[in-house]
């Protein structure tokens, strides 16, 4: 099994850490004092990414709390140079001995505010001291992002700009989260350009700061240097321009007007938004669904696919023989929708790895879309089999054969298993 190591740090990191084992517990039937009393056996199939099995059948999450005293002055200055540097090599003790314990560790994942002086001047020193001893192992970060909206702490772009340099430095994944939209629910995570108006906001406040040295004494005075000031502000600059590198022409006003919907939708010229999208299948029963359908008017004809023969639940069928014969068909329908992008990002594929045509064809897909498109990011939400819903008696040999794909050809593959 492949473990995680979860660590959280500061007053929001184990609040939102709180919340994440209170909600893990749940899914995986764990009562609060780690007795299992589920019903169904699936939440035990892997319980073990999370949790340790004790004694008596308990399950222990593997998880390392931390924060420092309530006395600590909120700045980031006392979190990674002074207080901080003295608890963190019991920290790490801990969490070297959460690491040793797993059989096949994956990685670490941290909960931090990027505000407070824990989880942003300690958290980032763990990061980085974790990275030192386990650079192969993934370091994936939930961080709070802050605003003057929510908080009134006046140090708080000084903690969050030194902790970006540490995070691009150190962390393979971050996903970032608005202070200001915590309490709104969220159904969606992604990676969007969008998010450059977070830095944005944050570097503002810190440039005005920085500009008159306001509180700078307050870390210079724990032996920081203002040339760290100055290189974390620039990296924040370079962050910021990366971003806007990568900008599609229609988000340079990100969030007005319409310009949103060309991420998924391309506008005819009768003023029609047509999906970006391409529908394949190699018998005709699901598509002729769609072109039948209450959504018929909405995609264009040629972005509709289906063949006369299926696959038969067989890989050998969608990627060999049946599925090789529609393949130049489906590419040339997903070149012509690529062509027309003024700032391709990448492609979303929708396949499940139990079938023929979802296994087969679908990897087959991703295969000819990395020769033809080799810096795109490739995203797949794939469904896992499961003999509980399914009756096709190969699909364990459709799922691994297909398995092998996507660890190839995709950059991120979301799974979605198939179950009662």
């Amino acid at each position: 099994m492949r473990e995680l190591v979860h660590i959280q740090g500061g007053q929001c990191g184990n609040q939102i850490g709180a919340k994440f084992w209170e909600v893990i517990s749940d899914e995986h039937g764990i009562d609060p004092t780690g007795t299992y009393h589920g019903d169904s056996d699936l939440q035990l199939e892997r319980i073990n990414v999370y949790y340790n099995e004790a004694t008596g059948g308990r399950y222990v999450p593997r998880a390392v709390l931390m924060d420092l005293e309530p006395g600590t002055m909120d700045s980031v200055r006392a979190g990674h140079y002074t207080e901080g540097a003295e608890l963190i090599d019991s920290v790490l003790d801990v969490v070297r001995k959460e690491a040793e314990g797993c059989d096949c560790l994956q990685g670490f994942q941290m909960c931090h505010s990027l505000g407070g002086g824990t989880g942003a001047g300690m958290g980032t020193l763990l990061i980085s001291k974790v990275r030192e001893e386990y650079p192969d192992r993934i370091m994936e970060t939930f961080s709070i992002i802050p605003s003057p909206k929510v908080s009134d702490t006046v140090v708080e772009p000084y903690n969050a700009v030194l902790s970006f340099h540490q995070l691009v430095e150190n962390a393979d994944e971050c996903f970032l989260l608005d202070n200001e939209g915590l309490k709104m629910a969220v159904a969606f995570a992604g990676n969007s350009t969008a998010i450059q108006e977070m830095f944005k906001r944050v570097a503002e406040y810190f440039t005005a700061m920085f500009r008159r040295k306001a509180f700078l004494h307050w870390y210079t005075g724990e032996g920081m240097d203002e040339m760290e000031f100055t290189e974390a502000e620039s990296n924040m600059n370079d962050l910021v321009s990366e971003y806007q590198q990568y900008q599609m022409p229609s988000d340079k006003t990100i969030g007005g007007g319409d310009d949103a919907f060309n991420t998924f939708f391309s506008e005819t010229g009768a003023g029609k938004h047509v999906p970006r999208c391409v529908m394949v299948d190699l018998e005709p029963t699901v598509v002729d669904e769609v072109r039948t359908g209450t959504y018929r008017q909405l995609f264009h004809p040629e972005q509709l696919i289906s063949g006369k023969e299926d696959a038969a639940n067989n890989f050998a069928r969608g990627h060999y023989t049946i599925g090789k014969e529609i393949v130049d068909l489906v590419l040339d329908r997903i070149r012509k929708l690529a062509d027309s992008c003024t700032g391709l990002q990448g492609f979303m594929i929708y396949n499940a790895v139990g079938g023929g045509t979802g296994s087969g064809l679908g990897c087959l897909m991703l295969e000819r879309l990395s020769v033809d498109y080799g810096k795109k990011t490739k995203c797949s939400f794939t469904v896992w089999a499961c003999p509980q819903v399914a009756t096709a008696v190969v699909e364990p040999y459709n799922t691994v054969l297909c398995v092998h794909s996507l660890l190839e050809h995709t950059d991120v593959t979301i799974m979605r298993l198939w179950a009662r």
